[in-house]
Parts: structure tokens; C-alpha cells; sequence
């Protein structure tokens, strides 16, 4: 098995026998999978839990690999083969080394996070007779409108289905409305899925106009801005096509991305044929997101479905009013004349749909917005919740 390039004190052997065996798996460690898995490692007792990472370093983001080296509580296994795709070559030399590594290690707890260490995971902890096997699909891919056909559709929940009923000992899902869909395709029994919904920690609130001048951003303009993948799943190219309707009624507007992905340069060309590209600032991926939501007036998004999106948290927590589409995830994180305004993904009167937002947004103060981050995504409440599941 390969083995990182960096090794770190484990503890003696007496300290980690009180403890409780955990091995967290996950395929690709970007964007909000990366958060996620962050806000794990670094938050679950270590007291409690000795914590094992199975991951793949060709995905991971500069965040994550930050974390690896502030995290010396946790043992790190590489393992390359586990890609997106479907490679049989890859995925079965995958699985053999996450086998070899339970069978040697013989964890008490197997926690998989996405489709691929799902089902790689899930299948090596039945076949090594792990009793307590937990899975978090963050956002399921049959959920998507339009990036998967039918048929393709169709083989994941099948998929889903088996290894929800034959091995796993519960679904941790982000939202209500990914449970429910759970549910409708009849992957298994509503009592064997848990939503914890995703948080993050407060911070403290960064100055706009500073950001404004360092990333060179229009000072007086109406900056709505996303922090999103540039793939299928969110939907760029009607974010471009709205940009284009909204700039003929606010020519004061001025769009922000912040994210890389497969659809770059395309979206990037989309752009420069609309004629908008001089209204629209890429700025590729950043692992200061956070920070640079305090520059927007709103953020907006397109996305097709979602778990339960890290974007729009970090930019209530900054006040920062959202304006999204009414998907799986988004619309649990909006609420209704108090943090933002939802639209249909299809409607034909944006520019109204968007008068309406503006106008209930000079009514309401940054201060309320940010409220409701306070009061729905505790960062202790998420860990808490998930603590008490994994030692049941």
C-alpha cells in the first residue's frame, strides 16, 4: 500500500486502544466534499476517535493538503486509483487496497463520503464483517436535472439501493430534501437515514471595500457573485444568460466567480460571445472564498441540485443575501424574507423575480441575514450530532 511522504505521532499504542477505530473515506477532496471532510478531522474529539483518512491526493485542493499538515492526529492513506469515473482497472485495485487496510487495521467504524468511496468503501468494510458502516453521499448523483440519462440514472439508484439495504448501517444525508428523494426511488426505509445538516464555524466579519480594491473589483458596482464548481451540477451557463437579462435592466451589476472546473474555458468563451466578459470577473479557484463573499450585494446561484451548500452558509454568515435557484439544498437554506429569495430554474421573468429581491433587500438589514446563520448552522450542533450517531 502506498504511504505518505510524511509521517505523524500517533500516540502510544495504550491511548489508542481506548479509543474508537474510525476510517473516513472520500474519492475527490475539493470544494465542498473538501469542507466537509475538513470540518471532520478537524473537529471530531480526538480523545474519542482515532482517526484514519483514506483519500485521493490528485483531488484534493490546497485547503485540504494545508489541513494534512495541521492535522497530526490523523493518519493519512493515499490512494490513487479511487477516481470519479468508472475505470474497472482502478476501481478494483482501489478496492483491494482500502481491503488490505481494513482487514490489517480492523476498524470499529467505516464512514464513506460520495458515490465512488460509497461503494468501494461500503463493499471492502461487508466483505471484513464491519458492523458499524455509515455513508454520506453529498448530494446524490440521480438527483441531477439534465447531467446523467435515464439509463445512467437508473444504474445509481439500483446501486445505491443494494449497498443501502446490504451495507450500510445508516445514511447520513444534508437535507430534508435529500432524504425525501432517498425515499421516493425506494433506496431503503426512511428510519435508515439521519440529516445532519452541514455547518461551520462564525468568523469575524472582513472589510468589503478593502477586498473591492485588492481583487480590483468596480468599488460603486452591484456585485453579485457564486462560489461554485464550474461543472454541469452549477449550471453556468444560464448564470451567464441571467447575467446577460440583468445587465439590460442593472447596467451597475457586476458578476463574480469564484471556482475552476471542467466547463472553464467553455463557460469563459460563452461569456465573450454574449458580449458580457468585461462584466464578469473568473477568478479561478480560491481557498479564501470566505472571504472574498463579504465583497458581494448577493449571491447568486444555478444550480441544479445541491446537499446542503457551503457557498450560500459562508455568505449569510458574512450578511450576504441569497438569490438561488429553487433545487434540493438551496431551499433549505434560504429562508423566505429572511435571508433571500428563491426562482425557478426555468422562469421567464428573472428580471422581475430579481426587482422583487432587490427590492425586499432594502428593507432588510445585513445584520438579519447574518442571523439566521447564527441561529441554523452550528459547527458544535453538526459535530455533536454526528458523534452521537458514529458511537451508537
Amino acid at each position: 500500500m502506498e504511504q505518505m511522504p510524511i509521517e505523524f505521532n500517533q500516540g502510544s499504542s495504550e491511548e489508542n486502544m481506548n479509543k474508537k477505530n474510525l476510517v473516513i473515506i472520500i474519492q475527490s477532496e475539493i470544494a465542498g466534499a473538501s469542507k466537509y471532510v475538513r470540518d471532520l478531522v478537524e473537529n471530531l474529539d480526538e480523545a474519542i476517535f482515532q482517526i484514519n483518512l483514506i483519500y485521493n491526493p490528485k483531488f484534493a485542493d490546497s485547503a485540504f493538503i494545508k489541513s494534512i499538515f495541521l492535522n497530526k492526529h490523523v493518519v493519512y492513506i493515499p490512494i490513487e486509483e479511487m477516481t470519479r469515473e468508472i475505470n474497472l482497472k482502478k476501481d478494483l485495485s482501489a478496492f483491494r487496497k482500502i481491503n488490505q487496510w481494513m482487514r490489517e487495521n480492523k476498524p470499529d467504524i467505516v464512514y464513506c463520503l460520495s458515490s465512488k468511496a460509497g461503494v468501494l468503501g461500503r463493499l471492502a468494510a461487508k466483505r471484513n464483517k464491519i458492523n458499524r458502516v455509515y455513508y454520506n453521499p453529498l448530494a446524490y448523483s440521480f438527483m441531477s436535472k439534465g447531467e446523467f440519462s435515464k439509463k445512467q440514472k437508473y444504474l445509481f439508484i439500483t446501486i445505491e439501493k443494494f449497498l443501502s439495504r446490504y451495507a450500510t448501517t445508516k445514511t447520513i444525508v444534508e437535507s430534508e430534501g435529500e432524504k425525501e428523494a432517498a425515499i421516493s426511488v425506494g433506496l431503503d426505509r426512511e428510519d435508515k437515514f439521519l440529516i445532519i445538516k452541514n455547518a461551520m464555524k462564525d468568523m469575524s466579519l472582513p472589510n468589503k471595500e478593502k477586498i473591492r480594491q485588492k481583487e480590483n473589483f468596480p468599488i460603486n458596482a452591484y456585485i453579485i457573485g457564486t462560489i461554485s464548481r464550474l461543472s454541469e451540477q452549477k449550471n453556468p451557463i444560464l448564470f451567464m444568460d441571467i447575467a446577460v437579462k440583468l445587465l439590460k435592466k442593472y447596467p451597475d451589476i457586476h458578476f463574480v466567480w469564484i471556482g475552476d472546473g471542467p466547463l472553464e474555458d467553455e463557460v469563459k468563451n460563452y461569456a465573450k460571445r454574449l458580449g458580457i466578459d468585461s462584466y464578469i470577473s473568473f477568478l479561478g479557484y480560491r481557498d479564501d472564498s470566505a472571504i472574498l463573499a463579504a465583497s458581494f450585494d448577493a449571491y447568486m446561484s444555478t444550480s441544479l441540485y445541491e446537499g446542503l451548500p457551503y457557498s450560500l452558509m459562508e455568505s449569510i454568515r458574512v450578511g450576504v443575501p441569497l438569490f438561488v435557484s429553487n433545487v434540493i439544498g438551496n431551499n433549505e437554506v434560504v429562508l423566505p424574507n429572511k435571508n433571500g429569495h428563491l426562482f425557478e430554474l426555468g422562469s421567464q421573468n428573472i428580471e422581475e423575480d430579481f426587482s422583487k429581491f432587490k427590492a425586499w433587500q432594502q428593507k432588510n438589514s445585513d445584520e438579519n441575514i447574518r442571523q439566521t446563520f447564527l441561529d441554523n448552522f452550528s459547527m458544535d450542533k453538526f459535530i455533536e450530532k454526528t458523534t452521537q450517531e458514529l458511537l451508537k
